[in-house]
């Protein structure tokens, strides 16, 4: 819904059972947000199974502070984002990313297994006109991943510090 906010809230120990999540990507979110005009500033998340916060249309994302996703499937992000036009992240804090410690059928002794866990992650479906600033990514299997596979326009990513990332 257009204007919505969502600020100071903590959200702790999100989708940490393997197996009940849903199907394809629809579990294991600490928040997901679509629509236009949305808010999303100064909330805590800490220990979230899969993406922290997953991100459609059109909002901004402020001074959140995300910590410890990643830990019941592998391939997620702090801040995910599909199918967006105009979105703004910036001045968050995302630390320490994908223990995978709650991980039963991931197979982690597979020899293609690998921890892809992102801070700020563009995903593959159209994405335009983001803004990606002021953030901090330390402690991640990337720190911010543009993935242009699908069409993406006009991204800024500046001013970011990132640090202790694979």
């Amino acid at each position: 819904k257009a204007g919505t906010l969502v600020r100071g809230n903590h959200l702790e120990r999100i989708g940490m059972v393997p197996g009940l999540g849903q199907s394809e990507f629809g579990g294991y979110i600490g928040m997901s947000l679509g629509g236009s005009g949305y808010l999303v500033e100064e909330d805590t998340l800490d220990q979230i199974g899969y993406g922290g916060i997953a991100l459609s249309g059109t909002g901004a994302v402020r001074k959140n502070h995300i910590r410890k996703t990643s830990l019941t499937l592998t391939d997620g992000g702090g801040i995910q984002f599909d199918f967006s036009d105009g979105l703004v992240i910036e001045d968050n804090v995302i630390l320490d990313l994908g223990g995978a410690s709650n991980l039963v059928s991931a197979a982690p002794d597979y020899h293609a297994y690998q921890q892809l866990n992102n801070g700020i992650y563009f995903g593959d479906k159209l994405i335009r006109n983001t803004t990606v600033r002021r953030n901090l990514v330390a402690g991640c299997f990337q720190g911010i991943y543009v993935d242009h596979s699908k069409c993406s326009q006009n991204a800024v990513v500046a001013e970011n510090t990132l640090f202790d990332n694979d």
